[in-house]
């Protein structure tokens, strides 16, 4: 049995429905998560992906399976800083791991913005054996975001522009109530 940081555990195996094995059970609940689901291990390499990391990612398991994440997934101006947050994590020395946006790069060379929940797996003596990771592609979240605080920005600069003509060629606008005969 081993432990996630948060405290729960995870059983060795499932109980068996009759349906499936518990190791089917396990694979089929990892496939049908909307989301990447990654394992690295304390040596950087990726131990476990499912079929939404692979589509995410743009390889086949078999591509992503034991290679360094550090060094096949993140662009270059990553590597570095992550790498070694992974090790203090590793470590002990950073507790504050749960949660972390990066980019990552796909087997086609795009950049996607990936919003990360992550939890330590520990081994039976409680020494930190892996990471688990839970992933969202929120790049075109964050590329809504960033145009809708754009188009705020020209609504305001427009606001503006409209203020000051009607200041310079005072004109005004009232609001009148027809019925009271008075303004508001």
């Amino acid at each position: 049995m081993n432990r996630l940081s948060n405290g729960a555990s995870t059983p060795s195996h499932l109980p068996d429905t009759g349906f499936f094995s518990s190791d089917d059970l396990a694979k089929l609940y990892l496939e049908v998560a909307a989301t990447i689901m990654l394992v690295i291990g304390r040596d950087g390499c990726v131990r476990m992906v499912n079929q939404r990391g692979c589509l995410e990612l743009g390889y086949p398991e078999q591509e992503i399976i034991g290679k360094n994440w550090f060094d096949h997934f993140l662009p270059s101006e990553l590597i570095e800083p992550f790498r070694h947050s992974f090790a203090e994590v590793m470590s002990g020395r950073i507790k504050d791991y749960e949660y972390v946006e990066n980019e990552v790069l796909t087997g086609h060379g795009e950049r996607k913005l990936v919003a990360w929940h992550n939890a330590l797996i520990y081994d039976q003596q409680g020494h930190v054996e892996a990471t688990l990771s839970s992933g969202i592609n929120i790049t075109e979240k964050r590329k809504n975001e960033h145009a809708l605080q754009e188009v705020n920005a020209q609504l305001v600069e427009k606001e503006i522009i409209l203020e000051t003509i009607l200041e310079s060629t005072l004109v005004g606008y009232w609001d009148w109530d027809l019925l009271e005969n008075r303004g508001f």
